[in-house]
């Protein structure tokens, strides 16, 4: 055997085994991306829900004290309050938020 057919040897030997190695680690990184990728999914559905809650939440209260208590609101209610409903709606808020926001939206507007 010459020494130009062992050499390739060795090449073709370290090459498939780099190759290997590298296949093996791709497969590791992509396993462990798919961990983080499902993390973040339930972090984002968790966030979504949090801030569904909270919005509605917001509406809730603005309800309470405009249309059950006080019978009016101000200009800066009804602001508050399309900001509010048009994130909670975006974010898959069912129809409470809508029938809320639409008792607010119909109160007469008063100045404190």
């Amino acid at each position: 055997m010459d020494i130009n057919a062992i050499t390739a040897s060795v090449i073709v030997w370290i090459v498939t085994a780099l190759l290997a190695y590298v296949g093996g680690k791709a497969r590791e990184y992509r396993k462990s991306q798919q961990g983080k990728d499902a993390d973040r999914a339930k972090l984002d559905v968790a966030l979504q829900n949090g801030m569904r809650s909270l919005l509605r939440n917001a509406l809730m209260e603005t309800h309470r004290r405009c249309v059950v208590e006080q019978g009016w609101c101000t200009v800066a209610d009804k602001e508050v309050t399309e900001r509010n409903y048009v994130a909670y709606h975006d974010l898959g808020g069912n129809g409470t938020g809508t029938r809320l926001y639409e008792e607010i939206m119909a109160l007469p507007i008063k100045e404190d």
